[in-house]
């Protein structure tokens, strides 16, 4: 998206524009970026040294002109037109393994007691589920969430290791949809980014909206390591803008009223850059 609009001065920028702001200027406007023809909040990231050129990007409504074709691909994956509507039996096996072939292993966090059994009950009555067993990397997870509303929507039986079962449906939550009923739950959070920015004591927190809104806060004896894993470059800058995240973890909210998710490991979140706008 090259163009949005500043609701803290009224004026429409074009991307180029934009990025010749002093950077307290950009810092405070893009707090207050929204598409400039559906009005839904925006963001602005940052060029990037890899080449990423700089651009505005938003959730849109539905029917927005300015809204991109947006598509993925999972190269890991050779069916990509998965039926999952027709396949919810499929039980998925969360492997937190990054990059090697272990098997996954448990993170910290309180055990919900809403456990499945090998039994779902259908119209018909209780039937068994047949024994599809796929195991997923969080990064493959999140690729699904991104393209695929079915994926979102289905009964698929997911397993976490050292929480038990949940419904794919029951278990992920996207940012924009989370309310007070899911604090202290452990869920699949998900959603955008709208900058990335060193906190105290060198901790880092990825923000996904004003200051106010849902924060992923990283430790600093993690920090370093994210951002070469993932590409954020530099402290405190925007190129983490517009990035797809998704984190296992528990909703908590500080005294000041922030909701955040605060992470033990890096086994427990992914990223991904969204399709060039």
């Amino acid at each position: 998206m090259q163009q949005a609009k500043c609701k803290l001065d009224g004026e429409n920028y074009y991307v180029h524009q934009f990025a010749k702001l002093p950077p307290d200027e950009i810092t405070e406007k893009r707090q207050h970026l929204t598409c400039s023809e559906c009005d839904i909040s925006a963001f602005y990231r940052r060029e990037t040294r890899n080449g990423r050129h700089a651009c505005f990007g938003s959730h849109h409504a539905e029917g927005c002109q300015m809204a991109a074709i947006q598509t993925t691909t999972d190269t890991n994956r050779p069916n990509q037109n998965w039926d999952y509507a027709n396949n919810q039996e499929q039980r998925i096996v969360v492997d937190f393994a990054y990059g090697t072939a272990q098997t996954e292993e448990p993170i910290n966090h309180t055990a919900r007691p809403n456990q499945f059994d090998d039994s779902i009950y259908s119209g018909s009555g209780t039937v068994r589920r047949q024994n599809i067993v796929s195991h997923r990397r969080l990064s493959s997870i999140l690729r699904d969430l991104i393209a695929s509303p079915q994926f979102c929507n289905s009964n698929q039986i997911l397993h976490v290791a050292g929480f038990g079962e949940a419904t794919v449906s029951d278990f992920f939550m996207r940012f924009d949809n989370i309310s007070n009923a899911h604090v202290g739950r452990f869920m699949g959070y998900w959603g955008r980014l709208t900058c990335a920015k060193e906190g105290d004591s060198h901790a880092l927190w990825l923000n996904t909206g004003k200051p106010g809104d849902l924060s992923i806060l990283v430790p600093f004896q993690l920090a370093d390591a994210l951002r070469s894993r993932f590409g954020i470059e530099d402290r405190g800058d925007l190129t983490a803008a517009g990035m797809f995240v998704l984190v296992f973890g528990t909703l908590h909210v500080s005294w000041h009223g922030k909701p955040y998710i605060e992470i033990a490991d890096l086994c427990s979140i992914t990223m991904c850059n969204p399709p060039s706008y």
